[in-house]
């Protein structure tokens, strides 16, 4: 399974969301974790996030390559 995580540099939850990565790395998952810095909870990514969201739909089809 392709797990694709983003949190905003300035979320309340990067920390939690960093050790869940690490969880899943430890059970086998392919895990990116990406900080969006200046970005909160919501994230607005824009032309390029757009972008890398499909790109990690692209690679998922191809298993997480």
């Amino acid at each position: 399974m392709c797990l694709y995580m983003q949190v905003g540099g300035h979320d309340a939850w990067r920390g939690l969301m960093q050790q869940q990565s690490e969880v899943f790395r430890q059970k086998g998952y392919a895990v990116q974790f990406r900080v969006e810095e200046d970005q909160e909870h919501f994230l607005s990514l824009g032309p390029e996030g757009t972008k890398r969201l499909f790109d990690h739909l692209d690679a998922a089809a191809n298993g997480c390559a």
